[in-house]
């Protein structure tokens, strides 16, 4: 399946259906996040998961690590390969989200050697073995920090002189406040792995605060804050536009579509994936595709015309299949003859 994704992401550079998803200077966001595609409590694998309940019920499960490259000012996303988390041969225990990311990303290095890329994820991965091997494959991060797994690089920045914190009101009357230290020690164990530090506070109009920390190897200073902020949150595009959409726009992704006996349920999970990342393209760059969607005021409801159009007519192609979105014809019904 790896070299699918790597033909499609190779014909949407070329299509130049990147120009301006670059983020920060000259790299892509890529957002990392698990989700399940299986479940059950009868069918299972050797390689299922396994959720041992209290009244003694077992529930198997699949699950993937999605990584999709994500931008805060555009709505498409473009799943690169996601790496299924299952129980490897031989394994007694459960695959999880750290092992997944490690062949995950060692993968795409091997895949896209020059691709400059930003990883952005949530606090589990902010942990000093996934941070060596982002700086050992040439992958600059933004990670999420929590203040309860991180107690000493808190305490570290609020004691030293050198943090710096800078506040300001937008022109909606929302407050952004920020704190951040560079040169920090990740924690007492890994001391001499340092990260730069950024926390922020926005304050809305209505009186909501939210809170958010990062650790990242960008420098950061008092010109860059807004953009390294907006590219964190960016991660939650992998949950919004990308596991979202596929659950809930007609994709049926948490529909178990089969499990069979040995890698039906991975495969399916693949394909579904290719046929977002081809949807997504096209969402980017044909016109058609755009123009027929717009006609048709949501993903699902384009789904359900593009399947009539089947059961009606002889498509000879798809720019006639969209356009036929696009200006329904009039088709003549047969006359009564009763």
């Amino acid at each position: 399946m790896l070299p699918l994704y790597k033909a499609l992401f190779a014909d949407l550079q070329r299509g130049k259906g990147l120009e301006g998803f670059e983020y920060l200077d000259g790299h892509y966001l890529l957002s990392l996040d698990g989700t399940g595609y299986f479940s059950s409590t009868k069918v299972h694998c050797p390689q299922c998961g396994e959720k041992h309940h209290r009244n003694g019920t077992t529930t198997y499960y699949h699950q993937m690590l999605g990584a999709v490259l994500v931008h805060p000012d555009h709505s498409e996303v473009f799943p690169l390969a996601p790496e299924p988390i299952l129980k490897q041969d031989g394994a007694r225990k459960n695959d999880c989200e750290r092992n997944a990311a490690k062949r995950l990303l060692a993968d795409l290095r091997r895949a896209h050697p020059h691709l400059k890329l930003i990883v952005v994820e949530d606090a589990l991965a902010s942990n000093a073995p996934h941070i060596r091997q982002l700086q050992e494959l040439n992958l600059r991060f933004i990670l999420g920090a929590k203040p309860s797994d991180h107690t000493h690089l808190f305490a570290w920045v609020a004691a030293t002189p050198e943090t710096r914190e800078v506040e300001f009101t937008d022109a909606k009357g929302v407050r952004h406040r920020f704190r951040y230290l560079n040169g920090a020690p990740l924690n007492e164990s890994n001391f001499d792995l340092e990260v730069n530090f950024l926390e922020y506070w926005e304050h809305t109009p209505d009186g909501k605060v939210t809170h958010f920390s990062w650790v990242t190897d960008f420098t950061i200073d008092d010109s860059n804050l807004m953009t390294l902020m907006r590219g964190a949150r960016a991660r939650w595009k992998v949950e919004n536009e990308t596991f979202n959409t596929l659950e809930n726009q007609g994709y049926h992704f948490e529909h178990n579509f089969g499990h069979g006996n040995n890698n039906l349920s991975t495969v399916l999970m693949h394909l579904m994936m290719l046929a977002f990342l081809i949807d997504q393209i096209q969402q980017r760059g044909c016109r058609l595709f755009q123009a027929a969607l717009t006609a048709a005021q949501s993903k699902t409801r384009l789904w359900r015309k593009l399947r009539a159009r089947f059961d009606l007519c002889l498509i000879p192609d798809w720019d006639t299949l969209y356009r036929s979105i696009i200006q329904p014809p009039l088709l003549p019904l047969p006359p009564d003859t009763s």
